[in-house]
């Protein structure tokens, strides 16, 4: 057991935080960007995280009374800004993830020293 447990509310013993990393097809523009226009199955499977999925945990959220994270990354807030809407409209927070993301294999992208410079002025159009 741990000494000096945290006190939480109501006699809780743990807290949970849920978390949604949304980054649709941004994976795609980063490993294949020379081929991700006509990789239309493999993008229009990527687009039901934006399109299909938030909706139904911002519903299921709502219906719940529960505000969560959502990481999403700055190219998915410019193509998916009525999704960024939706998400702030609930009452939910979006936490920074970069502008594209990083490789599988981890490596920053050539972009990766000017995230701050692509990603604040999306943020800023959305008041985050």
């Amino acid at each position: 057991m741990i000494e000096n447990p945290i006190p939480w509310a109501n006699g809780a013993r743990c807290a949970v935080a849920f978390t949604f990393e949304m980054d649709a097809e941004s994976l795609l523009h980063l490993n294949l960007r020379e081929t991700a226009p006509t990789r239309v199955a493999l993008s229009s499977m990527l687009r039901h995280g934006p399109e299909i999925a938030v909706p139904r945990i911002l519903a299921l959220f709502a219906r719940c009374g529960l505000k969560q994270t959502f990481f999403v990354p700055g190219w998915c807030i410019e193509t998916y800004p009525d999704m960024v809407e939706q998400i702030l409209r609930g009452g939910h927070e979006i936490g920074h993830h970069g502008y594209l993301h990083v490789t599988a294999e981890g490596r920053w992208t050539p972009r990766s020293d000017r995230i701050p410079y692509y990603v604040k002025p999306l943020f800023e159009n959305f008041g985050v």
